[in-house]
């Protein structure tokens, strides 16, 4: 600090009544006649000192408001010299400027009275005292040059660990992401219910069956949207926060993220399904929230105003998301809250180097025996999780057309041809006026692209021919008023077939859902059959599904 060789003039008076205070900012850069602070609230400032016949003043004024400085003050001078801020002032700015001028006589000006007082101008506000002696002047400036080189061995550790530790974790986890969505999208569609459900996602009906599910639904995501966002944030705040911590923390923080954001979705929103990284990745974006605000000494103290900022601006866009529909909100709260507990204990930190040391080396340590066990046991749930979740739930099955097998209806005479991926059936009889009635269903509406129920009834008796029409009549009736789900039938069709009416109906779901019920029914005076399908119209070739089945009816 070759500049700061006195306390005479108003510049350095103004420098030690801010250093002297009780939250001194951080001295920056020094040049000729220029000062830059960074304030205890992140805000930056500049002094800049008058000098008569400068030509580089306007462009290093300049400069400053262009590289962010919020305030900036020309000290010294005539008041005509505030002209030379005005003419440096850009006109489009990344924030907001306040620029002051105090000259040499007359009173302190400022481009503009702000709602609330930033650190520079309430300072100037007050009026400039400076040291009462030279002796005070040069014990704060020694001490400011002390806290600017501790600053300046802080950054450089920190810059040293950083550059040293690649985030593998961060890109593994990643490209773990991008695979399943290339599998989801292989299949049928990363929208896709059953796609979802047989990849792992996160059903409340079926984890207690299938705990993997915990895990692997991390690693499944709705819509290119949803995987390139979790994917964006795991890049920004995971390739950070794992060099700053070392791998197997991050990897801790992941994982048991990971599983506080499903227990937390299986406890408050015990409903739907749920898939996406979101509840690990707010473990880790909370975790670096709470490292701004306790660092345990892993952050240089340059660093932590910008990292605070960026916390609460990430903690507002994050509830902002979590409120939108489709979100679950739970599982963001759970992930959050494990991830800043891990960061609030000294206990999980304990043991890496903190900034500011002796040490040469700022980047070695060793990773204590219970921290690479938790780190083990995680990428074991993890990968095994997503390996059961592929091998186990069937979702392969779903790359070409399952093979077909003739399945008999219950004790009816009929049997028709279903999909053997939709196996085993289930037959329930139903005793009516004129014969048993077996319902065979097949398939789940989470798992299967289609579910089919078909119905047969052979009449103990013949059907009398005079009362054939109202059998008839009374069948469709029956078709036609559907439950609540599927309310109208939006297509009807009446047609021949094997020497029988066939009737024709579909529904669409209520709600623009993406559920609908084809139905496909014929009536001899000998039997009736109904086949009903249910399917997810996101799955192309599911239309007729019924009338095919159907079709496919051998009866004697």
């Amino acid at each position: 600090m070759a500049l700061l060789q006195s306390g005479d003039t108003p510049f350095e008076k103004l420098l030690y009544d801010l250093m002297a205070s009780d939250k001194p900012p951080m001295v920056g850069a020094v040049g000729e006649n220029h000062v830059e602070l960074v304030f205890p609230s992140g805000r930056r400032a500049s002094l800049f000192r008058w000098v008569a016949d400068d030509a580089t003043l306007v462009t290093r004024l300049r400069a400053r408001m262009k590289a962010g400085d919020s305030e900036v003050a020309l000290i010294g001078g005539p008041a005509e010299a505030r002209k030379l801020l005005k003419k440096a002032t850009p006109f489009f700015t990344n924030t907001a400027i306040l620029t002051y001028h105090l000259p040499d006589v007359g009173p302190l000006w400022r481009s503009k009275k702000p709602l609330i007082a930033p650190p520079l101008g309430a300072k100037l506000a007050l009026g400039v005292v400076g040291a009462p002696d030279a002796e005070t002047w040069r014990a704060v400036v020694q001490k400011a040059a002390a806290h600017h080189a501790e600053l300046h061995q802080e950054s450089t550790q920190f810059v040293d660990i950083i550059r040293a530790r690649t985030p593998i974790a961060t890109y593994v986890l990643i490209a773990a992401c991008l695979l399943m969505f290339a599998l989801e999208s292989a299949l049928g569609g990363s929208e896709s219910t059953p796609v979802l459900t047989r990849l792992g996602a996160l059903v409340p009906t079926l984890w207690r069956a299938e705990p993997w599910r915990l895990f692997s639904s991390a690693f499944l995501h709705i819509g290119p949207f949803h995987v390139l966002i979790n994917c964006y944030v795991l890049f920004i705040i995971g390739s950070f926060l794992e060099r700053v911590i070392g791998t197997w923390r991050f990897l801790a923080i992941f994982w048991l993220s990971v599983l506080g954001g499903s227990v937390a979705s299986l406890v408050w929103s015990p409903a739907g399904l749920t898939a996406g990284a979101s509840g690990g990745a707010l473990g880790l974006l909370a975790a670096q929230s709470v490292l701004a605000f306790r660092s345990h000494g892993l952050l240089p103290q340059v660093l932590i105003p910008g990292a605070r900022r960026a916390a609460l601006t990430n903690l507002a866009l994050n509830v902002f998301n979590s409120l939108r529909p489709g979100v679950s909100m739970s599982a963001h709260l759970g992930g959050a809250v494990v991830g800043a507990v891990l960061i609030v204990s000294s206990f999980f930190v304990r043991g890496l180097p903190k900034l500011g040391g002796e040490t040469s080396e700022p980047t070695s340590r060793i990773d204590p025996v219970w921290l690479r066990v938790i780190g083990v046991i995680g990428i074991v749930a993890m990968v095994g999780s997503v390996v059961a979740a592929v091998a186990l739930g069937g979702g392969l099955r779903l790359m070409s057309p399952p093979e077909l097998v003739r399945v008999p209806i219950g004790k009816t005479s009929v049997s028709v041809k279903l999909p053997t991926d939709v196996q085993p059936c289930k037959a329930v009889d139903q005793a009516t006026p004129t014969g048993t009635l077996t319902r065979l269903t097949c398939g789940d509406v989470l798992r299967d692209p289609i579910v089919y129920v078909v119905a047969a009834n052979d009449f103990q008796q013949p059907l009398a021919a005079s009362t054939m029409a109202a059998e008839i009549a009374g069948l469709k009736k029956a078709i036609e008023q559907s439950e609540e789900a599927f309310p109208t039938a939006d297509r009807q069709a009446t047609k021949e077939e094997h020497g029988h009416q066939v009737f024709l109906a579909s529904f669409a779901q209520v709600n623009g859902g993406r559920l609908r019920k084809d139905v496909a029914t014929y009536m001899t005076d000998r039997r009736v059959v109904v086949v009903t399908t249910v399917y997810w119209t996101d799955r192309p070739g599911s239309d007729g599904s019924a009338e095919r089945v159907l079709s496919s009816v051998d009866e004697p």
